[in-house]
């Protein structure tokens, strides 16, 4: 039996469009709006684009699933697809390398399940076929009560995992059962601009997590202290929000002092000083999510699927404090 997504767009989670195109369902996180302020370089309008946190969900008592998908451009050559069956068991399917169409077929556990499947994260993923057994029963998954925005670089939207669903927002909020919709874009600085964009987006609660990339960047700390400052004003007109601020998770390198001389620490005490005036705002030390072990890391600088594991664990710690 064929799923007609179109038809069918509540079975849909983590995007904001949803368009049908010769070539298949293209599934858009971001908002027109969002997509064009990250356009501002080829390389950010591309991650932008990449299908993270976007997943398609729904209950059923099929026993074989078959999935066709085709993979436009992508920021790292990562191109699989998870299939989490009853929140436990992933099944992990994708090319090594890119082509024109990717097709693959497999069986499902006996009985009525919950079906999550994760698409591609570092690359554009269009669905071009979802299929059950004929006689099948598909039906929506009732929502969780809440839903978070993760707003932040490439670490949140997790470059450095091999698969949509182990990177730290996937994992935090399977951990909390909660919805989620990652915004973030690999390369991004701290600007309050986003925030007003992501109030055009259904959320109750956010995670804004940037300073490592104005940290290598040198900008200044009172620029990214007013900037985070923009940030919280503009989330906090989410009524009854929460927000939690992460600032910069350490670095497994030999030095956190920047070509300025300026150290992590001084970047995470700014961002963290921009929250003082908002009651709603609850600050998480990063330096406490992931320790600066190399085998926590893809580069010393991302965390790789064992430090998205680790990360993942001690947030959820961390939020269960003011959930």
């Amino acid at each position: 039996m064929f799923i007609n997504l179109l038809e069918n767009p509540e079975l849909i989670r983590g995007a904001a469009r949803m368009v049908a195109e010769e070539d298949g369902i293209h599934l858009f996180r971001m908002t027109e709006e969002l997509q064009k302020f990250y356009s501002y370089s080829d390389v950010a309008e591309l991650r932008a684009s990449c299908t993270s946190g976007v997943r398609v969900v729904f209950e059923t008592d099929s026993p074989l699933l078959t999935m066709g998908v085709r993979f436009g451009r992508c920021a790292r050559e990562y191109f699989y697809v998870d299939i989490m069956i009853d929140n436990m068991e992933c099944l992990r399917f994708g090319p090594e390398d890119n082509q024109d169409e990717y097709i693959f077929s497999t069986e499902l556990p006996e009985g009525e399940k919950r079906v999550e499947i994760y698409l591609s994260h570092c690359s554009e993923a269009i669905i071009t076929g979802l299929e059950v057994a004929e006689d099948a029963n598909v039906s929506p998954c009732e929502e969780f009560d809440r839903k978070i925005m993760f707003i932040g670089d490439s670490i949140t939207q997790g470059m450095t995992a091999f698969s949509g669903s182990r990177t730290y927002a996937s994992l935090v909020s399977a951990a909390l059962e909660v919805e989620f919709h990652n915004v973030a874009v690999g390369g991004a600085i701290m600007q309050g601009k986003v925030g007003e964009l992501a109030l055009a987006l259904e959320w109750d609660d956010a995670v804004v997590a940037f300073g490592v990339n104005d940290y290598n960047g040198c900008l200044k700390l009172e620029d990214v202290a007013a900037e985070a400052t923009l940030m919280l004003e503009n989330l906090s007109k989410r009524k009854g929000a929460k927000i939690y601020l992460l600032t910069p998770i350490s670095i497994a390198r030999e030095s956190d002092i920047n070509r300025d001389g300026v150290s992590l620490q001084q970047f995470r005490d700014a961002i963290a000083e921009a929250a003082a005036p908002f009651k709603n705002v609850k600050v998480i030390d990063g330096a406490a999510l992931v320790p600066p072990e190399a085998g926590l890391f893809f580069d010393g600088l991302h965390p790789n699927e064992d430090g998205m594991a680790v990360y993942a664990e001690n947030l959820y710690s961390q939020m269960l404090v003011v959930q």
